[in-house]
């Protein structure tokens, strides 16, 4: 069990962390993302105005750029980054206009040299009846359509995107390296994190080994000196109500014994191979007797020949425990039945009852629990035998459910 959680919190602190820095880098990286294709779309929307061209060339003549006026220096200095002279200098693009019919009507590739005036027009033709913005590669394009023509202007962003690439590859490098250090740091402490949490197990289980050898004596002596009254005086009402008190007080003590010896076995050493549905009969059949002397029926279904590796003794104990639940609780009868279902092994047990809530009924495994409704019509009974099936089913790698139906109790193992 300790190992199983300290897997558990591993896998849990890993799964958050996981979580967590999945947020921060995609929130990160769409934003910047986010950014660039901004900033693309508005320098193509600058050529889209001016069809295909920033409009300035009346002030540049081709020249170098003149001397950027103080306060409008770069994207950091406010105003609209791409009203910078520079911009036209700085930007590889194409444009492709097409008439109404489409038809190309021009192709300048005059300012990159990633495409031929053929590439260009075949480009312009693949996208200009999609969406108005997108990607093809490194370039961002945009489709302008008036009544006259349609204008498809692609910029080359590659050196812009570099970056934005830096960023998420090197972002998911170190989070990477980030997860798998932290994995090692919680391995190598999560037995410290987990040693309180032994140490209250360790002593749960020496409690209930002490516990249960301690009450032997007085049970014993309670039971003893009970059945000398009864030899001397006679049964009374007062002494059929020891027996009865003592009766449960010695299933609970077997019970805590046997929660004592499922704490301590070793799986490994423990295991053996056996055939499940020789086992099943063997502690089912003697049931169908028992259920017949109270007036209920308990109708057997158990497969041939299926077997199975885990540890007899328990898996015995375990029939027997859904077993007697069914016939302390059960109306008027019962089925149990052992099948592979989907590949798995499956033990089953169905029982009319009384006041059956319909849904999950989980909590019936917890130690010591009893409902009211049982409580108050004086069935005997510790609430330790299902929590006990819980453990055997746990210990064997399995899983174990209760369900309400229709007024049926329902009660699956599966391995």
């Amino acid at each position: 069990m300790l190992k199983k959680l300290r897997i558990k919190f591993i896998v849990i602190s890993i799964s958050s962390l996981f979580v967590f820095l999945s947020i921060i880098l995609t929130v990160v990286n769409v934003i910047n993302y986010t950014k660039v294709s901004n900033d693309a779309d508005n320098i193509t929307e600058i050529l889209a105005e001016n069809g295909g061209n920033f409009g300035m060339d009346d002030q540049f003549n081709g020249q170098t750029p003149p001397q950027i006026p103080q306060g409008n220096q770069g994207p950091n200095q406010g105003g609209n980054p791409f009203d910078r002279r520079e911009t036209k200098f700085d930007t590889r693009y194409f444009y492709v206009k097409l008439n109404t019919q489409g038809e190309v009507i021009e192709a300048n590739v005059n300012n990159t040299i990633s495409f031929t005036q053929d590439e260009a027009t075949d480009f312009a033709l693949s996208v200009y009846t999609t969406e108005k913005v997108g990607w093809y590669g490194d370039f961002r394009y945009r489709v302008t359509k008036t009544s006259n023509e349609t204008i498809v202007i692609a910029i080359d962003y590659s050196r812009e995107l570099a970056p934005s690439r830096t960023v998420l590859i090197t972002s998911i490098i170190v989070s990477s390296v980030g997860l798998l250090l932290s994995l090692i740091i919680l391995f190598a402490i999560s037995n410290l994190i987990i040693k309180p949490v032994k140490e209250s197990i360790e002593k749960q289980k020496q409690f209930i080994s002490n516990a249960s050898h301690e009450l032997k004596t007085p049970i014993t002596i309670i039971s003893a000196n009970n059945e000398i009254i009864e030899m001397s005086c006679g049964e009374s009402e007062e002494t059929n109500s020891i027996s009865r008190q003592v009766r449960k007080l010695t299933s609970m003590v077997k019970a805590l014994n046997n929660l004592a010896k499922i704490d301590e076995i070793d799986k490994i050493s423990e295991f053996t191979k056996f055939n499940l549905s020789n086992a099943l009969n063997d502690i089912a059949n003697p049931f169908v007797e028992v259920f017949n002397s109270k007036d209920k029926t308990l109708k057997l279904d158990i497969k041939e020949n299926i077997m199975f590796k885990g540890n007899e003794a328990m898996i015995k104990e375990l029939a027997s425990i859904i077993l007697e639940n069914a016939l302390k609780y059960s109306k008027t009868n019962a089925s149990f039945s052992l099948d592979i279902v989907e590949e798995r092994i499956t033990i089953s047990e169905r029982n009319d009852g009384e006041d059956i809530k319909t849904g999950e009924l989980d909590e019936v495994f917890e130690r010591f629990y009893r409902s009211d409704d049982v409580r108050a019509k004086s069935i005997e009974g510790s609430g330790l035998g299902l929590s006990i099936a819980k453990e055997i089913t746990n210990l064997h790698g399995g899983r174990i459910k209760a369900k309400g139906e229709d007024g049926d109790f329902t009660i699956k193992v599966e391995f």
